[in-house]
C-alpha cells in the first residue's frame, strides 16, 4: 500500500508517529473518543446517583425530623392525657358513689315509711303523731312518695274522724291526729301528686284552720265532709268536690271556688266575701232559710259581699231573706292563671231556676238576662235591679217590690203585673 508523502507527513503531524503506525493511531483516536463518551455517561450516572442518594438521606431526615416532632408532642401531651384519665376515673367513682347514696336513701326512706306506718295503728296518741310528722317529712325528701302518703294520710283520716250519716254542728276543734293530718296534707306541693286526689270525703274536719304560710289546697275531694267553722280563706279549692259537704260558719273568705262542685252543700252563717264561684255548681245549695226539702231551721245568711257568681249553677238554690243587693250575677269574659299559664274564659250569667229567693234583698242587683225561671221570689226587694231581657217565665212575684226595676226586654211578667207598671209609669207626678 502507497502513502502519499502528504498523508503520511499528515500522520505525523496528527499522531506524532511515523507512518507506520499512522492507521493503528487513528484506530485508538476512534477508540479514544467512544471511551471518553462512555466516560461521560458513567460520569452522569454518578451524578444522578449521588443525587438521588442526597434526595434518599433527605427524605429519610425529614421523616425522622418528623417522628421526632411527633415523639415530641406524644410526650408533651403524656400529662395530659393522665389527667383525663384520672378526671374519667374520679367521674365513674362519683356516679357509683352516686348510686350507691342513692340505694342507701331509699332504703333509709323504706325503713322510716315503715316504721310510720306501723306507728299509726299504734294506741297512742304520740306515736301516732310522729308517724304523722315523719311520713310529711318524707314527702318533702321524697316526692316520688308524695302520692303514696298522700292517699295513706287521707285513709287515716277517714278511718278516724268518720263523719255521721246525718247533718250535724260542729262539735269543736278537730283532734291533735287529724289537724296534722290536715297540716300535712296542706303543706305539700301539688305538683308531686302526680294525680292522686285527697280523699277526705264523709270526715268531720270541723273547726280546723289551714296555716297561712302553706300552699293552696287543691286536687280535694270533700264530699259529704263536716267542715263547719273551718278556715279556707284564701285557699285554692279549684275543681274541689264538696257535693253534701257542711259548711255552716265556714271561712270561705277570698276562695278560690272556681268550677267547684257544692250541689247540695250547706253554707249557711258561711263568709262568703269575695269568694270565687265561677263556673261552680251551686244545685240545691242551702245559704240561708227553711228548707223545706231540709227543715224548717232558719240558719243565718252568709256573707255574700262581692262574691263572684257569674256562670254559677244556683238552681234550686235556698237563698231565703239573702242580702244581695247591688250583686252582679252578670260579667264578661276574664283571665284565669293556671299552672300552664294565662287562660281566657268565657263570661256570663248566673241560673237561678226554680230558685228560692223569697224575701231575699236584691235591691239595685244586675239580673239583666239571668235565668230566673220558675224562681220563688215572693216578698223579695227588687227595687232599682236590673232585669232586662231576664226570663222571668213562671216565677213567683207575689208582693216583690219592683220600684224603679228595668224590665225592659224581660220574658215571662204576669199580665197583672204589666198593667201595674203601666199605670205607674203614666201616673202623673205629685
Amino acid at each position: 500500500m502507497a502513502f502519499r508523502a502528504g498523508g503520511f507527513q499528515s500522520g505525523v503531524l496528527r499522531c506524532g508517529f511515523p507512518a507506520a503506525v499512522a492507521v493503528g493511531c487513528g484506530i485508538g483516536q476512534v477508540t479514544g473518543t467512544h471511551n471518553n463518551g462512555r466516560l461521560r455517561r458513567i460520569a452522569d450516572r454518578r451524578v444522578v446517583r449521588q443525587q438521588l442518594r442526597r434526595r434518599r438521606f433527605g427524605t429519610r431526615a425529614d421523616a425522622g425530623s418528623n417522628r421526632q416532632e411527633r415523639l415530641s408532642l406524644l410526650i408533651l401531651s403524656l400529662p395530659g392525657l393522665a389527667a383525663f384519665a384520672a378526671l374519667l376515673f374520679t367521674w365513674i367513682q362519683v356516679n357509683q358513689t352516686s348510686r350507691e347514696l342513692q340505694i342507701s336513701e331509699q332504703g333509709q326512706v323504706t325503713s322510716r315509711f315503715n316504721t310510720a306506718v306501723v306507728n299509726l295503728a299504734s294506741d297512742s296518741i304520740d306515736l301516732r303523731l310522729a308517724a304523722i310528722y315523719a311520713l310529711e317529712r318524707i314527702m318533702h325528701d321524697s316526692p316520688r312518695d308524695q302520692p303514696t302518703i298522700v292517699s295513706l294520710l287521707s285513709a287515716y283520716a277517714r278511718r278516724r274522724a268518720p263523719a255521721p250519716t246525718s247533718t250535724t254542728s260542729a262539735t269543736g276543734p278537730p283532734s291533735a291526729d287529724i289537724e296534722a293530718v290536715m297540716n300535712a296534707l296542706a303543706g305539700r306541693l301539688p305538683v308531686h301528686d302526680k294525680g292522686v286526689t285527697i280523699n277526705l270525703s264523709q270526715t268531720i274536719l270541723s273547726g280546723w284552720s289551714r296555716p297561712s304560710s302553706r300552699p293552696p289546697v287543691t286536687g280535694v275531694n270533700l264530699d259529704s265532709a263536716n267542715l263547719a267553722g273551718t278556715d279556707f280563706s284564701g285557699a285554692v279549692l279549684t275543681d274541689a268536690q264538696l257535693r253534701k259537704a257542711f259548711l255552716s260558719g265556714a271561712n270561705l273568705y277570698h276562695t278560690d271556688l272556681l268550677g267547684a262542685d257544692l250541689s247540695k252543700a250547706t253554707l249557711t252563717g258561711a263568709d262568703l266575701r269575695e269568694a270565687v264561684l265561677f263556673e261552680a255548681n251551686l244545685t240545691d245549695a242551702w245559704f240561708c232559710g227553711g228548707d223545706r226539702r231540709r227543715g224548717p231551721d232558719p240558719g243565718p245568711c252568709p256573707d255574700m259581699t262581692g262574691a263572684k257568681l257569674h256562670n254559677a249553677n244556683l238552681t234550686r238554690a235556698v237563698l231565703v231573706g239573702a242580702n244581695l243587693a247591688k250583686h252582679k250575677f252578670c260579667a264578661g269574659p276574664y283571665w284565669e292563671e293556671t299552672e300552664t299559664g294565662m287562660h281566657r274564659r268565657p263570661g256570663g250569667c248566673a241560673r237561678l231556676t226554680d230558685a228560692d229567693l223569697s224575701r231575699a234583698n236584691l235591691s239595685g242587683a244586675g239580673l239583666a238576662g239571668v235565668d230566673l225561671s220558675n224562681a220563688d221570689l215572693t216578698g223579695a226587694d227588687l227595687s232599682k235591679a236590673n232585669l232586662s231581657k231576664a226570663n222571668l217565665s213562671g216565677a213567683v212575684l207575689t208582693g216583690a217590690k219592683l220600684d224603679g226595676a228595668r224590665l225592659d226586654g224581660a220574658r215571662g211578667l204576669p199580665p197583672s203585673l204589666l198593667r201595674e207598671r203601666g199605670r205607674q209609669d203614666n201616673s202623673p207626678p205629685g
